[in-house]
């Protein structure tokens, strides 16, 4: 609440050389207009941002695709979009993280990408383009896992206001 009160107190005090963002949910944002009388008309304009498509999460893709020098079909992505958007249905809206997914998706495609090709005889003499190639297999273990993760975060334990308290991690126990 202090914070909130130094924030109304600098807003009112440095109004002409002072703009105030806040970004977050709807309902987060809310309760924060709400937690001041006087907060909420000190913010003269709203712009809502809305969760990107599978269009735009596709363009999202091609560009960390890019970034990471890997390649990925038409068909393939088309199912990872596809699978992206379930997880999403799965977990709402509010725990989707929109582009991250897709970002941390492609960052972690590697991972998948290297536990194919080191399983695989076939590819042991396999082109850099080959080895860059995002095959199906590495978009199914991935979205397996973050459908696993689904299943812990429902797991948790929620305290009144139906938030997650605390926290899950999966520790890898040596071979």
């Amino acid at each position: 609440m202090r914070v909130v009160e130094a924030l109304v107190g600098a807003m009112e005090r440095h109004r002409d050389e002072l703009t105030v963002f806040v970004a977050g949910y709807e309902d987060d944002i809310e309760r924060f207009l709400s937690s001041d009388p006087g907060l909420r008309d000190r913010f003269s304009r709203v712009v809502r941002c809305h969760d990107y498509n599978e269009d735009a999460l596709s363009k999202i893709m091609d560009i960390h695709l890019k970034e990471h020098s890997l390649t990925m079909s038409d068909d393939i992505k088309e199912q990872a979009i596809k699978s992206v958007m379930e997880y999403k249905e799965k977990v709402g809206a509010r725990e989707f993280g929109n582009g991250r997914v897709i970002r941390n998706f492609v960052e972690q495609l590697p991972d998948y990408m290297a536990n194919r090709v080191c399983n695989d005889r076939a590819m042991d003499n396999a082109t850099p383009d080959e080895l860059n190639a995002v095959h199906i297999e590495d978009v199914n273990s991935y979205v397996a896992t973050l459908l696993d993760g689904v299943k812990n975060v429902k797991n948790e334990q929620k305290n009144s206001d139906g938030h997650r308290i605390g926290f899950r991690a999966k520790l890898k126990t040596p071979a």
